[in-house]
């Protein structure tokens, strides 16, 4: 008897009108896939991540990762739900390799006039793809990059009162 895994489970035969029957039981463990080709683990930081991709695909990551950091210096580098990600007072920005465009996440928010410029690129949940078929725009990347600077030490800012004002409260009240 042959085990093969379908969708719906384990196939093991068929029974004697020659319906196929299935056994509930769990899918082998499969290697988690990269987009682009098998991964044995996840990176542990953007430059592991960069090199599991073909040269053409590491250049335009490497200029993206340039890109923020020259827009972002103080932020640091660090690699969170599979991605290669920037920190500064919270998470910055994110983007991947796929196999036919760079998608670069969370969504524009807060300009109206940055949104427009970045419609073209918006993918279904209004994260950003750009293609890899055409030319990366790394002058917008980095005007996107420097707003969610901005918003970051706002939202940073915000935090801070808000537990200053916290605290007093509590000082008052003993």
């Amino acid at each position: 008897m042959e085990l093969s895994w379908k969708p719906r489970g384990w196939s093991v035969g068929a029974d004697p009108a020659g319906q196929a029957v299935r056994d509930k039981r769990e899918p082998p463990p499969f290697r988690k896939i990269a987009k682009m080709g098998i991964r044995q683990s996840a990176p542990r930081d953007i430059d592991e991540y960069i090199a599991g991709f073909p040269p053409d695909v590491r250049e335009i990551l490497e200029k993206i990762r340039r890109t923020i950091r020259n827009a972002a210096p103080r932020a640091e580098e660090t690699v969170k739900y599979g991605m290669p990600t920037f920190v500064l007072e919270g998470n910055l920005v994110h983007f991947a390799a796929f196999k036919k465009h760079i998608g670069f996440f969370p969504p524009v928010k807060g300009d109206e006039e940055l949104k427009k410029q970045v419609s073209s690129y918006a993918g279904p949940k209004g994260n950003l793809q750009f293609p890899l078929d055409a030319p990366i725009p790394y002058a917008l990347i980095a005007r996107i990059v420097k707003l969610r600077v901005k918003h970051n030490r706002e939202r940073g800012r915000r935090k801070k009162e808000v537990s200053r004002k916290d605290a007093k409260t509590q000082r008052e009240r003993r």
